[in-house]
């Protein structure tokens, strides 16, 4: 007949608790991953979408600025004779 060896109860009790902490914390570590996971994906897609809007503006923003140039450059011209009389 064998001879069942026996644990102290104290050192059986204490690593079933370390193994439910270890768990607990594995757990947690698992789930602020996938926050993380989450924030990382919405900030990804907002800012494909204020990529994409910039690109779309910036034939009216290159426009509108040839145009404040051109009239800037006009009004210039036009306020030089007045100021030298």
């Amino acid at each position: 007949m064998k001879k069942s060896v026996k644990q102290p109860a104290g050192l059986v009790k204490s690593s079933k608790s370390i193994a439910r902490s270890l768990a607990f914390v594995g757990s947690v570590v698992s789930v602020g991953a996938v926050v993380v996971s989450a924030v990382g994906g919405l900030f990804a897609y907002k800012l494909y979408r204020t990529l994409s809007a910039a690109q779309k503006a910036l034939p009216k923003m290159e426009r509108a600025a040839e145009l404040y140039i051109a009239q800037s450059a006009r009004e210039g011209e036009d306020a030089s004779p007045r100021r030298n009389p």
